[in-house]
């Protein structure tokens, strides 16, 4: 039978939720966690309406299974609540274990009331029973609830000890299941998850895109800890990085970011320790970044390149409870197992990435067979959000210098900083026929100051400004020097 595509059903996603106790499988995608922050999600992708008003929904298909390398994984299997979910006329939802065993869930049930969640061998059963009907929060939204209590029972109805005796799922009326299981390990293994987010209605947690991640302010700043090992030995690393300008191009189908970098770096060859301190401007465009379908993958899609195929996970509840995209390079191979089938690959390379809304990659990690490296975002301050250790102060103590090249390889100074009343900027090599140009500006990117300097040193003074973090600009034709000023 034609399935009837998705678009047609979320033009009417009011029938759905006119349909009390049966919108488990709304349009577009619903977020699940488990305790550890482990994220799962069901996404519509399609449905077949039956002849006898019963509907099978249909949603991404997922790869399962891949626990050790040469073990064949299952590509056919869905996502939390399967591939394939039916719901009938009378209101009963089905759904189907890795085994194509049937669970149930009756959604007209009253308090007190039971039916059999699911067969087990030797003829016994799971019983399902509504416990309680209260008005619970889902989501941060009021709604009536129904909890569902399971116990084991033997053939001639005695109850036996099993997983999921005592656990109990959630059932809300208009936003579908609130707590419930990975229905592809039901009924011998219980992992729980609870609802975070639906796109339909647009509750709780949301995807996120690539303009998402690369969403940074004027006055941002990021702190990395990194390592490296190859033939010549290892080393760690240190980097601050500030964003000082903004640019975006269209429709935000690009952005340019102005960032002061610094690094220290202990270890490797000699001479041991290696600085660096520079300006450097990265571009993101979005239309070209876009294109990438393993970032827009649901956790665990099963997405394949010729023999190849990512895995792709999500995680929540960090960074101040964003959620984090991961994916890990060519984990699947197909054709290493016999019978040919899709397997975790044994590589000689494998890559790592982790991003997050507002904070770019938060972790990266590359292993060849004779050299690795890796980094992590350690500290970050976003506005008057702050999370994490930094790795220094500020770039002058991490680099142990206040010199910064810039301005076509001379040097400028700026001593003391942080300062209360003065300070003193020095362009090395100064000419007098050199026009420099002073622009500082608040955390807001309100201009403070703005003057001309002809000579160097030039004695900076507060001038009334408020203590806090500003941002300079020295300018000279096309150069450009930018810095953190600190008034204390």
């Amino acid at each position: 039978m034609k399935r009837t595509l998705f678009f047609l059903f979320y033009c009417f996603p009011t029938i759905l939720i006119s349909q009390n106790w049966q919108n488990v499988c709304s349009p577009g995608t619903t977020f699940y966690t488990d305790t550890a922050g482990n994220m799962a999600a069901f996404r519509l992708d399609s449905l077949i309406f039956l002849p006898n008003s019963d509907t099978i929904y249909y949603s991404y298909r997922t790869i399962r299974d891949s626990l050790t390398a040469m073990t064949c994984s299952d590509t056919s299997y869905g996502s939390i609540l399967g591939f394939r979910v039916i719901l009938t006329h009378d209101g009963w939802y089905y759904l189907f274990n890795r085994f194509g065993d049937t669970m149930k869930i009756n959604t007209n049930a009253g308090l007190n009331q039971s039916w059999r969640f699911c067969e087990m061998t030797g003829g016994g059963y799971i019983k399902a029973t509504v416990s309680a009907i209260m008005t619970d929060s889902v989501i941060g939204q009021p709604d009536l609830v129904k909890y569902i209590t399971l116990q084991a029972k033997n053939a001639g109805g005695t109850n036996i000890s099993h997983p999921l005796n005592g656990h109990l799922f959630k059932f809300s009326k208009n936003y579908g299941l609130v707590t419930f299981y990975d229905v592809y390990h039901l009924p011998e293994t219980v992992k729980t998850y609870t609802l975070v987010g639906k796109s339909s209605p647009s509750l709780g947690l949301q995807d996120f895109t690539w303009q998402d991640v690369y969403d940074f302010s004027v006055g941002d700043e990021f702190h990395y800890q990194g390592w490296g090992e190859d033939m010549g030995g290892s080393s760690t690393w240190k980097r601050i990085e500030v964003v000082m300008n903004k640019i975006v191009y269209g429709n935000l189908d690009s952005v340019d970011y102005v960032i002061v970098r610094c690094s220290r770096t202990e270890g490797g060859p000699p001479p041991g320790v290696v600085t660096s301190h520079d300006t450097i401007t990265i571009g993101y465009n979005f239309l070209t970044l876009d294109t990438s379908n393993f970032f827009m993958s649901l956790p665990d899609e099963f997405r394949r390149v010729d023999f190849f195929a990512d895995r792709n996970t999500r995680r929540s509840g960090v960074f101040h409870e964003r959620q984090v995209k991961i994916n890990e390079g060519a984990f699947f191979v197909f054709g290493w197992s016999i019978p040919a089938c899709w397997s975790i690959g044994l590589w000689e390379s494998w890559s790592k990435f982790e991003y997050a809304p507002g904070l770019g990659c938060t972790f990266h990690e590359m292993i060849e067979m004779w050299w690795s490296t890796g980094e992590s975002l350690v500290y970050f301050h976003k506005g008057d959000e702050t999370w994490g250790i930094p790795v220094s102060t500020d770039c002058n103590t991490l680099v142990d210098q206040l010199e910064i090249p810039s301005l076509s390889g001379k040097k400028v100074t700026v001593a003391p900083n942080p300062w209360s009343s003065e300070t003193v900027i020095s362009v090395a090599d100064f000419r007098k026929e050199v026009h420099l140009e002073l622009h500082i500006t608040d955390l807001t990117g309100k201009t403070v100051f703005r003057e001309d300097a002809f000579k160097s040193p030039y004695r900076l003074y507060r001038n009334g400004l408020p203590a806090g973090i500003y941002f300079m600009t020295i300018t000279s034709g096309a150069d450009a020097f930018h810095t953190k000023l600190i008034l204390q």
